[in-house]
């Protein structure tokens, strides 16, 4: 288990760390500050589960902004080594990366959000089967990251909150002890 000072040394190295073949840094002063406030975040739960409060913050929600080519894929791939480097998180169980296009989900070596979700567009097949399988995915999910969030529509993404609020209520372990 990682303390808040190992999570802080790693993002110094980041703050400092250049390019080989460009030369310079690989982040730039906003996307250190991304970086930073999940950093921050990932202290406080740190923080919260050796206090044995996990779960009494709320939900971090948060927007990444920005035009096109201006990093913010890139930031999401810095995130992406802070969760696994600096907190030993693995993909796929303590934080998921998902996209609505399968392009843009592979580019980042995560996944469709109708999959990783249980989700069936066309409305076939067993949905209990299905809501099994994303419960189990989900359980030890501490952070999901959207790429290309813009391009979900609104009602897509409260069906997204609706799903994950629905198994979390069902099969959360944060919500009860062991005596009940």
């Amino acid at each position: 288990e990682p303390s808040a000072g190992e999570l802080y040394e790693w993002l110094e190295m980041k703050r400092n760390e250049v390019d080989p073949a460009t030369g310079k840094r690989i982040l730039n002063a906003e996307q250190f500050e991304i970086v930073r406030r999940v950093t921050d975040r990932l202290v406080e739960e740190l923080r919260a589960e050796s206090a044995h409060t996990v779960g009494a913050t709320e939900p971090l929600r948060w927007l990444l902004h920005g035009r096109p080519g201006v990093g913010k894929s890139h930031t999401i791939k810095v995130i992406m080594q802070l969760f696994k480097e600096a907190r030993k998180y693995t993909l796929g169980e303590e934080y998921q990366v998902a996209s609505l296009q399968a392009v843009t989900a592979t580019l980042l070596g995560g996944e469709t959000l109708h999959h990783i979700l249980g989700i069936n567009k066309y409305n076939r097949g067993d949905v209990n089967v299905a809501k099994e399988k994303v419960a189990k995915r989900w359980l030890p999910t501490r952070w999901l990251i959207i790429d290309e969030v813009s391009m979900i529509s609104a009602k897509f993404l409260a069906e997204i909150d609706c799903r994950l609020r629905t198994l979390m209520r069902e099969r959360g372990t944060y919500l009860v002890d062991g005596n009940g």
